[in-house]
């Protein structure tokens, strides 16, 4: 255990950087902040690599993080240094360092049935894709994969919104071209406001891929046609135009629970 006051100490001028998405990356390190979420990504498997303190936390709940991470990792400091280097308007009082911790598992997807994929295509709200991972797991889906220019999945805000989700399902990055490669021969469908056909009047029992898309502009399904995408709507009122894409998202996702529930494929 070490004690840290002073903000020039290279530890905590390395959480600073951590606050920029381009430096997580070349650190290959986030932060995560908050009791619960620390103790989720530690019972998910993932590697905790330093907890900081602050002093009047440590006071409160030296007991517990003790039994919960090595003293050689933690870090104690001051109630005013704490709130310099936390993300939050009103600091948890505890911090932790992990790994960045997605990696590709293309493996799961094989010789399943009856599973949902879903593919965000471009999402930029952290709130809004931490909502969706965690519609994601509770609609049983069995991974979330992200393009590229979608939002970074370890700000934050995404990290707070998904409240652990997170850290237990499988999430990683992938291109329009391995989307297309790895679903070929799925059934693919776009939530697309204009389509002709009703989403709950699919057949969403067995497998297939959904793809959402960009908060202002959807998915651009000219750039999906080659997968031959069925595209669905959600019927909305004529002066309501669209829906906030993590609640659209979570009607496709439990119309598919409802049908497998009623199909007998899942069990209460």
């Amino acid at each position: 255990m070490k004690y840290i006051s002073s903000i020039s100490n290279p530890e905590v001028k390395e959480i600073l950087k951590l606050h920029d998405k381009e430096k997580r990356r070349k650190l290959n390190k986030c932060i995560v902040e908050g009791w619960r979420l620390i103790l989720d990504a530690i019972k998910s498997g993932v590697l905790i690599e330093k907890v900081f303190v602050s002093k009047s936390y440590w006071e409160e709940k030296r007991d517990e993080i003790e039994k919960l991470v090595s003293f050689s990792i933690i870090r104690i400091v001051d109630d005013s240094l704490m709130k310099k280097i936390s993300l939050l308007e009103t600091p948890p009082g505890i911090m932790g360092v992990f790994p960045l911790f997605f990696s590709e598992k293309w493996e799961i997807l094989k010789d399943k049935n009856n599973i949902t994929v879903l593919f965000v295509d471009n999402v930029q709200d952290p709130g809004n894709l931490g909502t969706i991972i965690r519609v994601s797991e509770g609609a049983g889906v069995t991974a979330v994969i992200l393009s590229k220019n979608t939002v970074d999945p370890y700000n934050y805000k995404v990290i707070r919104a998904s409240t652990g989700s997170i850290f237990r399902l499988p999430i990683w990055f992938a291109n329009k071209d391995e989307i297309k490669e790895k679903f070929k021969g799925w059934k693919v469908i776009i939530a697309d406001p204009k389509a002709e056909k009703i989403y709950f009047r699919e057949n969403l029992v067995g497998s297939f891929l959904l793809i959402v898309g960009n908060e202002a502009w959807g998915v651009k399904k000219e750039e999906y046609l080659d997968m031959n995408p069925i595209l669905l709507r959600i019927p909305l009122k004529k002066e309501v135009d669209s829906l906030n894409v993590s609640i659209a998202t979570s009607i496709f996702l439990f119309e598919a629970q409802r049908q497998r529930y009623e199909g007998g494929i899942i069990n209460e």
